[in-house]
């Protein structure tokens, strides 16, 4: 279950959302609390490691507010009421798991940067009347104590990790804030902070959440453009030919990428800069969830066509796009998927790979769907597997609304096209196998009757007769 943790008793105070949390309050820090730590020279750099913290966490500041001292009649103008929402996950060989927090005074504050003759400090952030002054595009840092990770027993007993960020994510070793750290999982999964001889040192941790808040008065909108022509575009396209090798490198496709879009904001009648956020090491994600392992290096075997998300962000008012990219590889490992066109000659819901209802869309009856050559088993149910642009789609088709279902008649029947006319002279004969598609319909005079004919005819044979 998630909660917003209460920073101060007000009601425009900062609130951060990390899930799950199981506290209801937190602490206020002083103003002397944790102002000596050093900050290491590349913390604002992605830095991931073989765990890796994915902050979503977000800040959003609203109109500046101007308070009038009665007295003197000076003007403050910066205070902003500010908000933090989002959430901190753990990601692990494709895997995401939960970042959680302590029962208690789990968040200490929020903080900013203070630089003092080249010496950089925390400072608490201001607080008055109930109001954080969070300012649009100044960096600010939730102090989070006590975070743990359980990666399950399927990960049990890991040695040698490193935990590590998406950039927005520092560590505390003591004092020194830190960007990675050494760290190993016990019996049950659980992520424990460990020293160069693997002893545990600690199941929790504490770490510093970058934020950047927005202006939410400021509205303007991030788009992709594609260099060459100037248009907005909301997906592209990159092409590829495989080296003698017949690898890729992640950091290829990324200068590719840049070499030919671009991300701007729209700003009265000029476009402003946007700064592309995907990074090598979210390419490298991607193409692992897509069963393409990358090593070390960034090289991998490529498929012949894969799919990669891009994303942009405004420094302005953190707005952000995103635009997925289809990649084709001459030379890649081909991963079409051979298919075949079948006729439903029933409606067809979807179904997954348990046999469970996937939504409710639907092939409606006597269309063409796309499918697999060969059918699946799934609960003792033969099913089609549903094929989109050569891949398999994970959502499945009841054969039996395709190919139809063999059924023996207990009884002569008549063929009908409707409750009360038959479709023609037909005697169907006792004994006689009969094809039927899908399930029974129910006719106005409230009896049951199977599709048969693989056409579009209106030919009905009674339920009770097979």
């Amino acid at each position: 279950m998630k909660k917003n943790l209460r920073i101060v008793s007000a009601a425009a105070a900062a609130l951060l959302a990390v899930a799950p949390v199981a506290a209801s309050a937190v602490s206020t820090v002083s103003a002397a609390a944790n102002t000596q730590i050093t900050l290491p020279a590349n913390s604002n750099k992605d830095t991931k490691g073989t765990i890796t913290l994915n902050s979503n966490v977000k800040a959003v500041t609203f109109p500046r507010k101007t308070i009038t001292n009665n007295v003197t009649g000076q003007v403050t103008e910066d205070v902003w009421d500010g908000q933090l929402s989002g959430t901190v996950s753990a990601s692990y060989k494709g895997q995401s798991y939960t970042v959680t927090l302590p029962a208690a005074n789990g968040v200490q504050g929020i903080y900013y940067i203070v630089d003092n003759n080249g010496k950089k400090t925390y400072q608490p952030v201001h607080e008055d009347n109930g109001r954080y002054a969070l300012k649009p595009g100044q960096a600010y840092y939730v102090y989070v104590k006590g975070a743990s990770i359980n990666m399950t027993t399927a990960n049990a007993n890991l040695t040698k990790e490193v935990l590590g960020s998406n950039g927005d994510i520092t560590f505390f070793k003591g004092n020194e804030s830190v960007n990675t750290l050494d760290v190993a999982t016990n019996q049950n999964g659980g992520v424990y902070v460990s020293n160069d001889q693997g002893a545990n040192l600690g199941t929790t941790f504490d770490m510093m959440v970058k934020v950047v808040p927005t202006d939410m008065t400021n509205s303007r909108s991030v788009s992709f453009f594609e260099k060459s022509t100037g248009n907005a575009v909301n997906s592209g396209s990159l092409d590829f030919t495989v080296g003698p090798n017949q690898t890729l490198n992640v950091n290829q496709i990324l200068g590719s990428f840049k070499a030919k879009y671009e991300a701007h904001q729209l700003e009265g009648n000029t476009n402003s800069g946007a700064s592309l956020t995907t990074t090598a090491n979210d390419i490298k994600d991607q193409l692992t969830k897509e069963g393409m392992s990358v090593d070390a290096n960034g090289d991998f075997t490529p498929n012949d066509n894969f799919s990669l998300s891009f994303g942009a962000r405004s420094a302005a008012n953190g707005a952000t796009t995103t635009m997925t990219v289809t990649v084709n590889v001459k030379g890649g490992k081909v991963t079409t998927v051979p298919s075949q066109s079948k006729t439903v000659m029933h409606n067809a819901f979807y179904y997954d790979k348990n046999g469970k209802r996937v939504g409710s869309d639907k092939v409606t009856r006597y269309n063409s769907a796309n499918v697999a050559m060969t059918t699946t088993t799934i609960n003792g149910k033969a099913y089609y597997e549903v094929i989109e642009s050569g891949k398999a789609t994970g959502k499945f088709i009841n054969a039996a609304n395709i190919d139809g279902t063999k059924r023996t008649l207990k009884h002569n029947a008549y063929v009908y096209k409707s409750s009360k006319k038959r479709a023609n002279k037909v005697v169907l004969k006792k004994g006689e196998t009969v094809v039927t598609y899908g399930g029974a319909y129910t006719f106005k005079n409230g009896k049951q009757y199977y599709k048969i004919g693989n056409n579009t005819d209106k030919t009905y044979v009674k339920v009770a007769n097979f």
